[in-house]
């Protein structure tokens, strides 16, 4: 649950009644100074890229780890050279062309902070998916 929740809620899970264990994020929002989303004038900009095996890996319904992730990523390597540079330049019509049209319209999404995101609780990890329809953004790459 989002902080918010958690306070709402009393501290106590919606399913089972029990105290939540409370996250960083809610220590977070205790401590902070300011609203969630607040950004100074000065600030510097930031970019969120997910790791081109994990979408690769999401596009396929697999393991990051597989035989089929890691020969796509190193073709990709091979055609197209760095990884940053597929994550955050490579143009979609150079994907398409080289039959990766999955992978041009995921990596529009994450570019432009189309993603879903499921959050981690309880030592489980939270899951960013840019292959189904988003149910939250992400701040868009600059």
């Amino acid at each position: 649950m989002s902080p918010e929740g958690t306070i709402s809620k009393n501290g106590k899970c919606p399913k089972c009644g029990k105290k939540v264990t409370e996250g960083v994020l809610h220590r977070a929002s205790v401590l902070a100074d300011r609203k969630r989303g607040f950004k100074p004038k000065k600030s510097f900009g930031f970019e969120s890229i997910i790791p081109l095996a994990e979408i690769i890996a999401g596009i396929h319904s697999c393991g990051v780890n597989t035989k089929k992730v890691t020969r796509e990523y190193m073709e990709l390597l091979e055609k197209f050279g760095s990884e940053l540079y597929i994550l955050r330049q490579c143009p979609s019509a150079d994907l398409k062309q080289a039959g990766f049209e999955k992978l041009s319209h995921s990596l529009e999404r994450m570019r432009t902070g189309q993603v879903s995101v499921t959050e981690g609780y309880d030592g489980e990890f939270g899951v960013i998916d840019v292959v189904n329809r988003p149910h939250s953004q992400l701040n868009p790459l600059s």
